[in-house]
């Protein structure tokens, strides 16, 4: 490798260390091919087994990503896992409720029902 070639590429991995989110690395990364060595954390490789079966039915949808698909399920996965777990502030939630309620008072003299009647006769 030439001076010009190690400094550049120095250069280039400084921009990367202060850069905010992944997206600048990958863009990096794919512009000027920095070995993977030196963000070693950026992508994991996860296996899945299928049945011959399974496999052969794949096959005759080359069309389909199925990584792609395979990590939009387990991203949708983690996300319900998240949503599941996650820790509800009660007081928080007393808060909006009566917000909620706050909006919702009656007006006076207009009535739900006949206004409902009201519209649904008009559309027949």
């Amino acid at each position: 490798m030439l001076p010009w070639d190690q400094f550049r590429q120095k250069e280039l991995l400084e921009i990367l260390d202060r850069a905010e989110g992944g997206s600048l690395i990958l863009i990096f990364r794919v512009i000027f091919i920095l070995p993977i060595r030196y963000y070693p954390n950026l992508v994991e490789v996860v296996s899945v087994k299928v049945d011959k079966k399974m496999k052969e039915k794949m096959r005759k949808f080359s069309n389909v990503n199925w990584s792609e698909m395979i990590r939009s399920a387990i991203e949708t996965k983690l996300e319900e896992e998240e949503l599941k777990n996650r820790h509800l502030d009660f007081d928080e939630i007393r808060e909006a409720s009566k917000i909620a309620d706050s909006v919702r008072k009656s007006i006076q003299g207009w009535n739900s029902t006949a206004e409902i009647r009201k519209w649904r006769d008009q559309r027949k």
